[in-house]
């Protein structure tokens, strides 16, 4: 037997695991019935979510394993969390990892394995979902798609847990978020819009405190040449550059109808169609994006030091179904957007040079107008199997 090999960010990992809350707590119907579809779609004896701790896996959700945990090092699971893709042993019995393992040569006697790793939010592989059976056998393309998307499922249910976990610690994180916001209140002014202000202050009532499920367009920015930028400049005038910076974003995002979820230094990340939902979230998105490069470069052209400073910025968009939740209340919201979409969005967004819109070809497809491209790559992204195509997006009567 080969021991299960530690993951190269373990601490990381099991620190993205605690986060959850999730050990150690009773079964839940929406995870079990996940392992009983999974169960009886392939036709096997056992099928579980083991979330694998520091030193033991333990199991959410099981179906034909009677332990609720079982050490680390002769998981199965601790060889799959490894991986980026799923873990598949046809018959355990030749395979060399797993031949004289406990749990093959002993109950419940496992010869066939299948396992997909499961991440948090944070993008670290904190368990499996897995199938397992008593007989060899091997597995479908068909089948490991179905494995997949069972697995999105249960991620979507961390994702899910996580805002709900949020709320919960609301009140004894109160007195911090208030901290933190008032300075980016302070330089950057406020998240949302003339008329999203209007409407939380008319009508306290239609802001819930929740998280669902929406498709949306998620915009990263991020500046180039800024560090240099601030080695050049005074505390003060650094502050005033970007507050005078984050002022044009702010009002071109909102005359877009987006909403700023966060700004992350000289980032920001922004989300259209999440709070208000519209059909034409990718258009606006695009829009907003090539607007965004055209203020930037009218502030070049009135600043010298950012002139002289080089100071680009490069956005990247995508879309697809994210978990959106209102956490606060009328007097002070905090809107959180998580989920495969916006981790995809900020990958994306690091592939652009200076001056550059990447979109993704789910965006191009949403749209409900045409936009020119000025080309495409190929790239692998993390989390992705397959490489991936993002197309730059034309600056097209943007004025640059």
């Amino acid at each position: 037997m080969i021991k299960a090999p530690t993951p190269i960010s373990e601490d990381e990992r099991h620190k993205a695991l605690l986060e959850l809350r999730i050990l150690d707590t009773p079964p839940e119907e929406r995870f079990d019935r996940i392992t009983r579809t999974a169960k009886s779609l392939f036709n096997v004896e056992m099928s579980y979510v083991a979330l694998v701790d520091s030193s033991r896996q333990w199991f959410k959700s099981r179906c034909g394993i009677e332990d609720r945990e079982t050490p680390r090092d002769t998981s199965f699971c601790g060889h799959a969390i490894v991986e980026d893709k799923t873990l598949v042993i046809p018959d355990a019995a030749n395979d060399t990892r797993f031949h004289d393992n406990p749990m093959v040569v002993g109950n419940p006697f496992v010869r066939f394995y299948a396992g997909r790793p499961l991440k948090s939010i944070s993008g670290f592989n904190v368990g499996t979902l897995c199938v397992a059976g008593r007989q060899p056998r091997s597995v479908s393309d068909s089948e490991l798609e179905i494995l997949n998307d069972l697995a999105a499922i249960v991620e979507d249910q961390f994702n899910l847990m996580e805002i709900s976990k949020l709320q919960s610690d609301l009140t004894v994180a109160h007195a911090e978020l208030r901290a933190k916001s008032e300075f980016i209140q302070a330089v950057f002014g406020q998240y949302a819009g003339d008329q999203l202000l209007e409407k939380v202050l008319s009508q306290p009532q239609s802001i819930r405190i929740g998280g669902e499920s929406r498709n949306v367009s998620v915009l990263v920015s991020d500046l180039r040449g800024f560090t240099e930028l601030s080695r050049r400049s005074s505390p003060g005038d650094l502050v005033s550059m970007l507050n005078q910076y984050f002022e044009k974003m702010i009002d071109v995002i909102n005359e877009f109808g987006g909403m700023i979820v966060d700004f992350v230094g000289d980032g920001i990340l922004a989300v259209f169609g999440a709070l208000s939902p519209y059909d034409n979230h990718a258009d606006r998105a695009m829009a907003c994006a090539r607007k965004m490069q055209k203020e930037l470069h009218n502030l070049r052209e009135t600043s010298q030091e950012i002139r002289s400073c080089q100071l680009q910025m490069g956005i990247g968009i995508n879309s697809g179904d994210a978990v959106v939740g209102n956490i606060g209340s009328a007097k002070r919201l905090k809107f959180g957007v998580v989920g495969a979409t916006v981790n995809l969005a900020a990958r994306i967004e690091s592939f652009t040079v200076g001056g550059q819109i990447l979109v993704s070809t789910q965006t191009l497809e949403s749209a409900s107008t045409p936009f020119t491209t000025a080309g495409n790559l190929r790239v692998k992204i993390k989390g992705v199997d397959t490489p991936f195509t993002i197309h730059e997006l034309a600056l097209s009567n943007s004025g640059l």
